[in-house]
């Protein structure tokens, strides 16, 4: 059964967890993952046919040894769906409750996938049964041995097992931790984890990060000014762009648990991995609101993220290990979030959100003005000076008599 779970190939059984077969619910990537394996171990133990050999005392065809497969194989499958949950803990979990939607899910084909129903009749169901953990066997001696305990060894041991829920574990992109974060914040306040249900929690913390960026984004140390060999901080534009990335950064890592909150360590990072979504949507806004020849590249973006994110260990208030990353994120438009049972992306939604901001568009406003000739010559002259990686003091002469040079050639 654990080399069929691991073959990809299996098409019948993973399309029950397509999005489209959990239109009453929603699924993370992770959740997805776990789905298809269940589904596999499912079709397999359905699959099990009685072979010409399975006898009864009096050497007459019989089922039971097909039985006694499936029926420990469902004990196997109920093993592993715990090692799932054990594997998962934490921010992005696979829940109990999910397993059973999983297994129920798996089950709607189970008169489809069971084998020699003519020949020995129908499958018994393999549903999620804790109940197993008690199970005991050998005889009424002291030989007893605990089911569960001899089948998580064997399953320890299982090389294609181990290498699915490692899979499982390792799927941590930023798309699933914002659906997991999203999943957790329906869970805790017993509401659909739709946009529209958690937009009064983004909008007011989005609200004070933008507040905040403005208030420090003039303490940010010094290097946001950075003039060496391969910077893109050097022209106003960059360094003001990379001064509210940073603060953006900073009020993220800041951001701690408040005995206030019912759950406040998945409150917490909730807020942070949302923040971290609009801070990756407003870091794309920079680049907007710059005229060229001022231009705010990605690069110049991904350099101020980088730079920030070297401070994770003083600015994170929990702690360094108890703050997730906040990167840049290139793919963020594509994430999506449940909307009643449909999965929306999140693009339009902070369209919206910035739309009806004003705090973040004050700061637009002051990106905005740096469209004076005098600020775009000065953009024209270090751009190109770091291109040429001049000092400072020879900036303006070697500018002044190339510019000088080429207007004769022209005269």
């Amino acid at each position: 059964m654990s080399k069929t779970m691991e073959n990809n190939n299996q098409t019948d059984a993973d399309k029950q967890c397509e999005p489209t077969q959990w239109t009453d619910s929603f699924l993370t990537e992770k959740d997805r993952e776990a789905c298809k394996y269940i589904s596999r171990g499912l079709k397999h133990i359905y699959s099990i046919k009685q072979e010409d050999g399975d006898l009864d005392k009096n050497k007459q065809p019989s089922p039971d040894n097909k039985i006694f497969k499936q029926t420990m194989l469902c004990a196997v499958l109920n093993v592993y769906a715990d090692l799932l949950e054990e594997r998962t803990k934490g921010t992005c979990p696979v829940t109990e409750e999910r397993i059973k939607q999983m297994f129920r899910k798996g089950n709607e084909n189970r008169d489809s996938w069971c084998a020699d129903k003519e020949k020995s009749g129908p499958c018994i169901e393999c549903r999620r049964d804790k109940t197993y953990e008690n199970c005991m066997v050998g005889d009424n001696g002291s030989n007893r041995t605990n089911v569960k305990d001899k089948l998580k060894d064997m399953l320890e041991k299982d090389r294609p097992i181990q290498k699915t829920l490692s899979t499982i574990g390792t799927i941590s992109n930023f798309c699933t931790r914002l659906q997991c974060v999203s999943k957790k914040w329906g869970i805790n306040r017993d509401q659909d984890p739709t946009w529209d249900n958690m937009q009064k929690d983004i909008n007011d913390r989005a609200t004070e990060m933008f507040t905040k960026i403005s208030e420090d984004s003039t303490n940010v140390r010094s290097y946001c000014k950075n003039t060496g060999t391969g910077s893109r901080r050097v022209t106003d534009p960059e360094i003001k762009a990379c001064k509210y990335i940073t603060a953006g950064l900073q009020y993220i890592y800041n951001i701690k648990k408040e005995i206030k909150d019912k759950h406040p360590e998945d409150y917490r990072l909730f807020k942070q991995t949302m923040l971290c979504l609009v801070l990756n949507a407003y870091a794309d806004e920079l680049k907007k609101h710059v005229t060229s020849p001022c231009t705010v590249g990605e690069e110049t973006i991904q350099q101020a993220f980088t730079q920030g994110n070297n401070h994770i260990s003083s600015w994170c208030e929990e702690g360094r290990v108890n703050c997730v990353k906040c990167e840049r994120v290139a793919d963020y438009k594509d994430c999506q979030i449940s909307d009643n049972g449909k999965e929306e992306k999140v693009e339009p939604k902070l369209n919206d959100l910035f739309k009806d901001n004003n705090r973040k568009n004050e700061l637009d406003k002051a990106m905005s003005d740096i469209n004076k000739l005098c600020d775009r010559a000065q953009c024209v002259i270090t751009q190109w000076s770091r291109d040429k990686s001049l000092p400072k003091h020879r900036r303006w002469e070697v500018c002044k008599n190339s510019y000088l040079s080429s207007k004769s050639n022209f005269i």
